[in-house]
């Protein structure tokens, strides 16, 4: 959003948190793909609710009667681990996560005895950054480090069991019982669609300089190329998580696009990635 109008600091610093957070998640499915080579169930990105309570889990690997939770941490740098949370050497506190990760466990666990299922629950976090430093951590706390998240990726493929019956029934009670985007606080910051300037952002330098094109779009900023797919997908997305009400129709992804992209070539892209749904003036893509 920063691309499309001037932020207040406050949802400057929100944003680029998310996206950190989200760029640490999509590290570490790429790793679970990679060193998952036996049968398991992941799930990722789960809101669920139990008591009243609402929680979120980045990652659950389901096998053989066991729930392995992962909570993903994308800090950088050197921290230093204190009776207050994690201290970084400047002095800045910031509450430590297992603190989190015991509260999400327990919601897990209550939420998996009123489902009637008895599987066990191991629970970690992961440090993700290749630069995360963590000083005075204990081998008993529940700590995955940049270094150490290979091995132990490894070693739970080794133990990975054919997911049971009740494995299967347990994933899916779970993904549909998932809250959804309108049930629990947005945390996306709120700005009118008609303030936001239109265009296509370039991945690699976050201007909206990505020149019209057949096939691909060029930054005249800083010359980075990027499939005219790939371009119209990634505007696609930013819409829909900054406007979740909004329709996603040709037109209007036009004119997010800034009108530079041929409808034609948004129209296949929305008909190969999408379901259509409706029919003339009111169809829209879900």
């Amino acid at each position: 959003m920063d691309a499309r109008t001037t932020l207040r600091e406050s949802d400057r610093r929100l944003l680029w948190n998310l996206e950190k957070g989200y760029t640490g998640e999509e590290q570490f499915d790429t790793l679970l793909a990679k060193h998952l080579t036996n049968d398991a169930l992941i799930l990722n990105d789960l809101l669920l609710k139990t008591s009243g309570s609402t929680f979120q889990i980045d990652t659950l690997v389901i096998s053989g009667g066991t729930i392995h939770l992962y909570e993903i941490k994308n800090y950088s740098g050197d921290y230093i681990l204190t009776n207050e949370g994690l201290s970084t050497v400047s002095g800045k506190v910031i509450r430590n996560p297992t603190i989190q990760l015991a509260r999400t466990k327990q919601n897990l666990t209550n939420l998996i005895r009123e489902t009637h299922f008895k599987h066990k629950i191991e629970a970690h976090v992961v440090f993700i950054h290749p630069t995360f430093t963590l000083y005075n951590a204990s081998t008993t706390d529940s700590f995955i480090f940049p270094t150490q998240i290979e091995t132990h990726l490894i070693k739970i493929n080794d133990q990975l069991k054919m997911p049971s019956q009740k494995d299967r029934q347990l994933a899916e009670k779970l993904v549909d019982g998932q809250e959804t985007q309108n049930q629990h606080e947005q945390t996306t910051p709120e700005y009118p669609y008609e303030l936001l300037e239109k265009g296509v952002v370039c991945p690699h330098c976050n201007t909206l300089s990505l020149s019209s094109g057949l096939r691909m779009k060029s930054c005249l900023t800083c010359g980075h190329k990027v499939p005219l797919e790939s371009a119209i997908l990634e505007s696609v997305r930013q819409y829909q998580v900054l406007f979740p009400e909004g329709k996603v129709t040709t037109n209007q992804i036009d004119d997010w696009c800034g009108k530079q992209t041929s409808t034609k070539s948004i129209r296949k892209v929305l008909e190969t990635h999408f379901t259509m749904v409706g029919t003339n003036k009111l169809k829209e893509y879900i």
